[in-house]
């Protein structure tokens, strides 16, 4: 029998074929390492991978069982390993299950994680300089300690937790989360305080769920008949009618939220919609071909001001495929994906063909944006695998006249010549700036109007040249105002909306304001307002992309 890590390499080099040859060959693979014992950190960590992908695209039932076993044997070999090596070794920073995660992380996603899964994480370290924790950390201390914390001669903050707590990193760690929890500071300066400190937590993912352990909610299987999708009709596709959303009980969005946050972690992530998760704005997708789709909103403390970003969790057979987001801003959607690499060298163009389906038929936007580091700027692995063409060959084309020239020029070598390949150099110069991908037109590279961090920068401008830099007078002038032409005159109905009107008042404002809108307009912005502050983000959006006459105020102000 061949040595595993020949074996291994076998089915990784098979695991996207399915003619009948390779279908014999994964089979007969899959058996022969079922019987081995599987000694090196390196193979263990080989074949999770390659299972993930395998069970993600099964031919077969039976293929699917075994895969599933073979998998929960080299889970449990892993955990043996690194239980009697005492150490990961070539498994540390893998997010497998039997090793630990060291990283930062948001009070937030600490707190829900000290919350399920109690003694499972611990206090590793401060990356900041002590003298900036421990500026930190005194406001926080009763009064009657903060002499002895400021006095004591501590080197480290480390040998002052000691000293005050214990030596047990948990406690020291429920010392800390206690003190900020505790804290009378509005969130937002509790967690940019918090974030301050650099700490990093140690995560144990033998008490935590780790990469080969967690999945979605139970869903029909697909199995693939025939070869997997390279090639795709992206028109087609996105006008292709979107089934209605899955429906889930409060137990079943709970667990995908839960799944969401620890696949991040496990590979030292976090999102904003995964951790600042509003369960009432999730929502499931069915794409076909085993992929659910999970869109999720955030929580009303959390939503951006003016835009809403709405994040996505791809499941493909209940395994966590790709992750990601999409800023939406009246018609348009600046859309950002990450697959797994466990994923990789599957159906991605498909994929991401579906995912755009999705927003499209669900928000409305005129066109999608792709951002310079998704196409490869200051971003090393999109260089080297041309990420680029992945857009270009769907549609995406850059702002810049000098760009589209150049990539036109460049893709038709490419076409010519099989074996040409784009140079680092060329490849650089195309990802200077966005790409655009319209909707249902040829008419060339849309003109972007405006974006948040043009109207930031307009708002400040105003807010410098009317109110000379008092930003609390402009806010309370302008949500006065903004009461006053949407008749909000009662305190219930004011408090209730108050966080929206907050976010979006200055910009309608700096805008020139809604006198003149006529009454349907104005009901639309007050419906957008209520699901802002006390609704759904996603409604929101929704709404917004409906709103000509907020996308001509806006365009004007900039």
């Amino acid at each position: 029998m061949p040595a595993p890590s020949k074996l291994i390499a076998e089915l990784h080099s098979l695991r996207a074929a399915f003619d009948d040859v390779s279908l014999r060959k994964k089979e007969n693979i899959i058996q022969e390492l079922s019987l081995v014992k599987i000694t090196k950190s390196k193979d263990l960590l080989e074949l999770s991978e390659t299972l993930l992908f395998l069970m993600a695209y099964p031919h077969h039932k039976l293929f699917l069982k075994k895969l599933t076993l073979l998998l929960e044997k080299t889970r449990t070999r892993t955990k043996t390993m690194i239980r009697k090596t005492k150490r990961a070794g070539s498994l540390e920073n893998t997010g497998l299950t039997g090793t630990h995660v060291k990283a930062c992380f948001s009070f937030e996603l600490i707190e829900w994680l000290l919350h399920k899964y109690p003694n499972s994480l611990t206090l590793d370290s401060f990356g900041s300089d002590p003298e900036l924790v421990f500026t930190l950390i005194s406001p926080l201390l009763p009064a009657s300690l903060r002499e002895h914390f400021n006095e004591g001669g501590y080197e480290t903050v480390e040998q002052w937790l000691t000293f005050t707590v214990s030596k047990n990193r948990y406690e020291q760690l429920l010392f800390i989360s206690r003190l900020f929890t505790d804290a009378a500071l509005p969130m937002h300066i509790r967690n940019q305080h918090f974030d301050q400190l650099e700490m990093y937590v140690d995560v144990d993912l033998n008490s935590v769920p780790g990469r080969l352990d967690i999945r979605g909610t139970q869903r029909p299987l697909y199995f693939h008949k025939s070869s997997i999708i390279r090639k795709i009709d992206l028109p087609q596709l996105l006008n292709e009618p979107l089934p209605a959303p899955v429906v889930l009980n409060e137990k079943e969005k709970q667990h995908l939220i839960t799944a969401m946050r620890l696949q991040l972690l496990t590979l030292y992530r976090e999102t904003d919609p995964a951790t600042y998760a509003d369960e009432n704005d999730l929502h499931v997708y069915d794409a076909g071909r085993g992929m659910d789709i999970v869109l999720i909103g955030m929580d009303a403390d959390h939503r951006q001001p003016i835009d809403s970003y709405i994040g996505f969790m791809a499941f493909k057979n209940r395994l966590p495929y790709a992750y990601g987001g999409a800023w939406l801003l009246g018609k348009m959607a600046k859309i950002g994906i990450n697959v797994f690499p466990s994923y990789r060298g599957g159906e991605s163009a498909w994929f991401f063909a579906q995912l755009m389906r999705v927003y499209k038929q669900v928000f409305q936007p005129a066109y999608f944006v792709a951002e310079p580091y998704q196409v490869g700027r200051n971003n090393p692995e999109g260089i080297e695998t041309g990420a680029f063409w992945f857009y270009y060959r769907l549609g995406f084309r850059p702002v810049q006249r000098k760009l589209q020239d150049l990539a036109k020029k460049e893709f038709e070598r490419l076409l010519q010549n099989k074996n040409h390949k784009t140079s680092k150099r060329i490849l650089e110069q195309l990802v200077e700036d966005e790409m655009v991908l319209l909707i249902n037109s040829d008419s060339g590279i849309l003109k972007f109007k405006y974006d948040t961090a043009s109207l930031s920068a307009a708002l400040t401008k105003y807010i410098r040249q009317r109110y000379k830099g008092d930003t609390r007078a402009a806010e309370q002038e302008a949500v006065s105002t903004l009461c006053a032409d949407l008749h909000i005159s009662d305190d219930a109905t004011y408090a209730a909306l108050k966080p929206g009107l907050e976010k979006i008042a200055l910009y309608i404002q700096a805008g020139g304001g809604i006198k003149k809108w006529n009454e349907s307009d104005r009901q639309l912005l007050l419906n957008m307002i209520a699901e802002k502050a006390i609704g759904r983000d996603s409604e929101y959006a929704i709404l917004y992309a409906k709103h000509e006459k907020l996308e001509q105020l806006l365009c004007k102000l900039v």
